[in-house]
Order: C-alpha cells, then sequence, then structure tokens
C-alpha cells in the first residue's frame, strides 16, 4: 500500500529537521554571548582590589564569577557542537578559573596571613620574640604563597589564545593578567617588608 505525500510536506519536514539540528548551536552561541559582560566586571573588580591597602573585598568579584559559572553550566551539554564554540567554551572556563584562584587568594590566603600578623602583634606585646619571629616566618611564606599562586592565575591566561575570543575582550583579557601580576607583585612586597624585620 502506497501512502499519498503531499508535495509541500517533505519541504516542511526537511526545515523542522534542519531546525533541530542547529538549534542546539543557536542555543549554545547564545549562552557564550552572555559570558563577555561578566569578564568585563569580573575583570573591573579585580583590577580594584589591592593588598596593600586593605582592599580586599571580593563580593562583586565573586558574584561575577558566580554567574559566569552559572552560564557555562548551562552550555556544558553544547559545548562540542561546533570547534569555534567549543574553544571558545574552554577559554571561558580558564579565565573564570583563573578569577576563582585570585578570589580564593585575596579571601582565604590573605585571611591567614593577617592571622599570622595579628597572633606576631600579640607575642611581641607579650615579650614573647621567639614566638614573634616564627608567626612572622609563617607570615612571610604565606606571602610567597600568595606571590606564587597570583603567578600561577596569570600563567593561566596565557593560555588562553586571543583567537577563541572576541575581539572586544582581547582589552580585558590583557588587563586581567596585569591585575593578577600585581597581586603577585603586591604579595611579593609584603613578603619584603616582613623579611627586613626578621
Amino acid at each position: 500500500m502506497v501512502i499519498p505525500v503531499h508535495k509541500g510536506v517533505i519541504p516542511i519536514f526537511l526545515m523542522i529537521v534542519a531546525a533541530v539540528l542547529v538549534s542546539g548551536c543557536i542555543f549554545s552561541s547564545s549562552q557564550l554571548d552572555k559570558i563577555p559582560p561578566h569578564i568585563i566586571a569580573a575583570t573591573e573588580a579585580l583590577s580594584d582590589l589591592d593588598l596593600i591597602e586593605g582592599n580586599i573585598n571580593t563580593f562583586s568579584l565573586d558574584d561575577e564569577i558566580y554567574l559566569i559559572n552559572q552560564l557555562l553550566s548551562d552550555n556544558e551539554g553544547y559545548q562540542d557542537d561546533e570547534e569555534q564554540l567549543s574553544s571558545q567554551y574552554h577559554a571561558y572556563r580558564t579565565w573564570n578559573d583563573a578569577f576563582e584562584l585570585m578570589s580564593q587568594i585575596l579571601r582565604d590566603d590573605y585571611m591567614i596571613y593577617q592571622s599570622h600578623l595579628r597572633q606576631a602583634e600579640r607575642l611581641y606585646e607579650d615579650f614573647n620574640y621567639v614566638g614573634w619571629r616564627e608567626e612572622i616566618i609563617r607570615a612571610k611564606s604565606q606571602a610567597a604563597r600568595m606571590a606564587e599562586k597570583s603567578r600561577e592565575a596569570a600563567y593561566m591566561m596565557d593560555t588562553i589564545p586571543t583567537e577563541d575570543i572576541p575581539a572586544d575582550l582581547q582589552q580585558s583579557l590583557r588587563q586581567s593578567r596585569y591585575a593578577m601580576m600585581e597581586i603577585a607583585r603586591q604579595s611579593t612586597s609584603l613578603e619584603n617588608t616582613l623579611q627586613q624585620m626578621l
């Protein structure tokens, strides 16, 4: 038995199939297109932080990191649909991982550094100079770790191919790396200051 098919049915069917096949790429691209504003905002937030001045509130940076992670998570099922989109996805993932590392340094590692300094101050007031020196050495080692981790984050930025990100993010890529190296420089400055105290 032959089932009659109207001439207009096949073209419509093919259009539906084509739409289904490309819908993943369209969704993926639109999701990735939402990320650059958050990358720029996170870069600005990171650039505003300063260890020397004690400006280490990472609230704005952490907020942008969270939003970027959400968009990347929404895109995970689609990121292998197209080579260019996949490369862009991995570039954004690396960038956000570097942001997360910097947030950890400024939020957690710096707090450990500060706790050693506070303990050193208490010991000094108690005339416990041996204990004071030990805490200064611990704080100095913590500052060195902060510098090393900041450089690690900056090196992560070096692995992002410039061709994998939009042109309007090229400046932010350089700015992010500079901000990370600046935190590394500030950490080294703190380390050197403590060394002079010993």
